[in-house]
């Protein structure tokens, strides 16, 4: 379940809107906040640059997503004690709370889909999920390898 979280939170937060309470969060920070609220959620504390990385957008993005969470008082930045250059983050009291009310609504949707499924069926799922995204995070293919087919067709049976 924790790659499906990360799944999620990487690159596809979509399939969570259908949940009411993650709707009305969204109307409060911005799918690049809440990611990154959570992304620090997880780690505790980073440095502007691990977070970009996690993130997967560049230093000058995040530090506009710095400053309006900061503002909000979600998160708080200082300098490094080490090394001045180097700007470290880390949730406020506040931003813990959100993170952690953000963390229970999705750990209830995914606890709805691991509900439906048998153990194996979720594995599957996570299996295809994980693979759909390496897919989707990779590099565009030179014109020669393009021609090969990147799926397969499989049947699901409805029981």
């Amino acid at each position: 379940m924790n790659q499906l979280l990360s799944l999620f939170l990487k690159n596809w937060m979509t399939p969570l809107l259908i949940d009411q309470e993650i709707n009305e969060i969204l109307k409060k920070v911005t799918r690049s906040e809440l990611i990154a609220l959570l992304m620090l959620k997880q780690r505790g504390e980073a440095t502007m640059s691990q977070l970009a990385s996690d993130m997967g957008v560049q230093k000058s993005t995040l530090t506009n997503i710095r400053q309006r969470l900061t503002r909000r008082g979600l998160i708080q930045h200082y300098r490094d004690a080490d090394d001045q250059r180097i700007i470290r983050l880390r949730l406020t009291a506040d931003g813990e709370e959100l993170a952690n009310r953000i963390l229970e609504t999705i750990n209830g949707v995914l606890r709805k889909i691991k509900d439906v499924l048998t153990p194996d069926e979720l594995e599957q799922l996570i299996h295809l999920l994980l693979k759909v995204a390496k897919v989707v995070q990779t590099e565009p293919v030179q014109k020669e390898e393009q021609s090969k087919p990147l799926y397969k067709r499989i049947h699901i049976e409805d029981e």
